[in-house]
């Protein structure tokens, strides 16, 4: 039974939280993969909430959420506080600027983003061959009692 030195260990009150990916130890693509486990098994989640489950600080999970987002392997939902109020988000990089209050709803609260998704179908040689569009039918509800206000 071999015995392991006390100096060869830091003791626990010692031993300070990775605040990078380099100070996990632990390889980046591990560690992106762990993160679509977790977002695929639990679903939407806050940074924070994820920070919490995987029990690494927010500085660690930062870059592998950016990467994440840059590869289209998960999106960043942004959450307004309205009740009711929505609004579609852009479909551009640079989109034209919306006139004051477009964001707000009647009573001041921030509207949701909704984001819309296409659904690209490709034949043999790598071509699209059909673009399908999808809605959420709560979304769609309320997109058309949108546009009529």
């Amino acid at each position: 039974m071999s015995q392991i030195s006390s100096k060869a260990l830091p003791a626990p009150a010692d031993a300070r939280a990775p605040r990078t990916v380099e100070d996990t130890g632990l390889p980046f693509l591990f560690l992106a993969e762990l993160i679509s486990k977790v977002l695929f098994q639990r679903g939407q989640l806050r940074l924070a909430e994820l920070a919490s489950h995987l029990k690494l600080n927010v500085s660690v999970i930062d870059p592998l959420v950016a990467f994440l987002r840059a590869e289209k392997l998960c999106e960043i939902a942004r959450v307004g506080n309205s009740r009711e109020a929505f609004y579609t988000g852009p479909q551009v990089t640079h989109p034209a600027p919306r006139e004051p209050g477009f964001y707000r709803d009647p009573t001041g609260a921030l509207k949701r983003e909704a984001a819309e998704f296409r659904i690209y179908g490709y034949n043999a040689a790598g071509e699209v061959v059909r673009s399908d569009t999808r809605s959420c039918p709560i979304a769609a509800s309320k997109s058309s009692s949108e546009s009529k206000a």
